[in-house]
């Protein structure tokens, strides 16, 4: 057993040592651009003190606001674990980015470079999807053209309609989270909510009255605080190194 744990210690060193350097020593904000063939620069969050896979989550943000923001504020809700790949869109005339038609097609891009890039160190499995106002409004046709890509869907102040919970349900679906600041936002959110249920999907909605059309301050506080309970039941999520067992086996 000593010589399994020494020599998979052994694997893990080696394995970051052939790390791209950004991603050993990344920036201080934590963010590095990902260039995505046919489509914009994507933004990634990567995970930190990482010993083992990660698990992914796209995370899409809003009409008019940028990757880079909808990156840090999932980065605070979701702690150390996981790659937050940030999809950019195109540029819009007030200023920021939006998505056109070619949003899955984008989606699909960015996490095909993440992988291409970072190799094994992204996990396979199911990933969790976020997105705030256009991002969670782009949702529904997204997830449920493949409903078993994600598992894990995280809806800020958008995204209510669409969907068919059943299917989701069948396919994998794990957690409904919507997040809202508005009051109709709210009261479609709970509708939605009842329907997973009904399909045997957990679903919960947490609402910051007065809070507005946001996805930062008092709304994603609300979210971090759910964040055990949005990731429950997937052990990559929980950023504890695969070895830690064996070295507390040895150690005892």
């Amino acid at each position: 057993m000593q010589r399994l744990a020494l020599a998979c210690l052994v694997v893990v060193a080696c394995a970051a040592a052939s790390l791209p350097a950004h991603a050993a020593q990344p920036p201080a904000d934590g963010l590095v651009r990902l260039a995505v063939p046919g489509f914009g620069e994507a933004v990634v969050s990567l995970p930190r003190g990482s010993f083992a896979p990660e698990p992914v989550m796209v995370a899409a943000h809003g009409h008019g606001t940028d990757p880079e923001g909808m990156c840090r504020e999932m980065r605070l809700v979701a702690g150390d674990s996981g790659f937050i790949v940030c999809p950019r869109g195109v540029p819009v005339a007030q200023g920021g980015y939006g998505f056109d038609a070619r949003f899955p097609a984008e989606v699909e891009a960015a996490v095909a470079a993440l992988r291409a890039h970072y190799l094994l160190w992204v996990a396979l499995g199911p990933m969790a999807y976020a997105g705030y106002s256009q991002g969670a409004y782009e949702a529904p046709p997204l997830i449920m053209k493949h409903p078993g890509v994600y598992s894990r869907v995280l809806l800020i102040e958008g995204g209510q309609q669409g969907w068919d919970p059943q299917r989701f349900a069948s396919a994998g679906g794990q957690r409904v989270l919507f997040a809202c600041g508005q009051a109709p936002c709210d009261a479609g959110a709970r509708a939605s909510a009842a329907r997973f249920e009904r399909a045997g999907v957990p679903s919960k909605v947490l609402y910051c009255p007065g809070a507005g059309h946001i996805f930062w301050g008092p709304v994603s506080a609300s979210i971090k605080s759910e964040w055990a309970w949005f990731v429950a039941g997937d052990p990559r999520w929980s950023h504890a190194p695969w070895w830690t067992g064996a070295n507390a086996r040895l150690a005892g």
